[in-house]
Formats: C-alpha cells, sequence, structure tokens
C-alpha cells in the first residue's frame, strides 16, 4: 500500500521551488523538496542529464497479489544515493526519484544544516520533530515537513543522540 502511496505522490508532483536553496544548486539542499537540485518526482533521464548516469546500488522488484509490479533502483551519484520507482514494463529512464538520500557533507542549506552539523542547526529548524515528539538533544532522528503520504519530508539522522547529523533523506511522508 505505501508503495501505492509513493506512486501516486509522484504522479501529482509539480516543478515548483522551495525554500531555502543553497547558493550552489549542485551542492544545495531545499527543505522537503531536493537536494543538489534534483527534486522528489524528477524523471531519470533529467538526473542522468544532470549528473550522469550513476552507479547501481540495488535493484528489485516490487508489488505482489493485486498491487501493480514496480522496479525499484538505487543509483549512487557523488556521495547522493537516488531511489527511482517505475512499472516493471517501463524503460529505465521514466522511473521517478522516490528518494533522495545522502552522507556527504558536500550538501547544504542556506542555514547550513547539512551532514557533521551539530544538533542544535536542526533544533534552529522550524516544523522539526521526533517520532517522540520535540526534537531534543536525545533523539537519534528528527523529521521536517511531510506528513501526509503524498508530501515530501525531510529527515535527519544521527550518529547518536545529541551528536552530529549524520545523514539526510528526502522521501514522501507515510
Amino acid at each position: 500500500m505505501a508503495l501505492l502511496t509513493v506512486l501516486a505522490a509522484l504522479a501529482g508532483l509539480s516543478s515548483g521551488a522551495g525554500a531555502s536553496r543553497g547558493s550552489d544548486p549542485a551542492t544545495s539542499i531545499v527543505l522537503d523538496y531536493s537536494i543538489a537540485g534534483i527534486a522528489l518526482g524528477t524523471s531519470r533521464a533529467v538526473v542522468e542529464h544532470r549528473l550522469g548516469r550513476g552507479a547501481l546500488v540495488t535493484t528489485h522488484l516490487e508489488g505482489s497479489g493485486g498491487e501493480p509490479r514496480v522496479r525499484v533502483e538505487t543509483r549512487s551519484y557523488a556521495g547522493l544515493l537516488i531511489t527511482y520507482v517505475r512499472p516493471k514494463d517501463v524503460t529505465a529512464t521514466h522511473g521517478k526519484v522516490a528518494t533522495l538520500d545522502t552522507r556527504s557533507s558536500r550538501y547544504r542549506t542556506v542555514g547550513g544544516l547539512g551532514v557533521g552539523s551539530r544538533w542544535t542547526v536542526v533544533l534552529s529548524l522550524k516544523g522539526t520533530i521526533s517520532s517522540l515528539g520535540a526534537c531534543t538533544a536525545q533523539t537519534s532522528e528528527c523529521q521536517h515537513g511531510g506528513s501526509p503520504a503524498n508530501r515530501a519530508r525531510l529527515t535527519i539522522f544521527f550518529q547518536g543522540a545529541g551528536q552530529r547529523v549524520a545523514r539526510i533523506v528526502i522521501t514522501f511522508g507515510h
């Protein structure tokens, strides 16, 4: 069911810009929207035009029973993992970005949020929460944006409670 939600969200995305754009689009994170100028819902053809082909990390089919079968493929591009989703029988270039994932300090928001940032930078973001409520020094991950299934959400993972940011992921809420 979550897979159908992702497909529906991909179909409904527009190409509008978000706030918090970094000064260099190639290394910027836009909260709940994009990394390196690549947004959720962007076609693989556009990504490959901008970033090159990338290296295959994983690929598999999902869906069973009454659900449509889809190909899920993750590729690596200069410190950025991008997961694509596409119907099983459609060419790879028609896949759409479903997840953006980085562990690289190369990517940052205008406000300085990125891998390696202290948790206090995360706390300065309005609308940031954890699964336990408020995002605090004891939290291992925090989220910003997207509680409805069709909205993008940024998740920030820490090396440990009260530590530095270790990973940033943008995907659809569910």
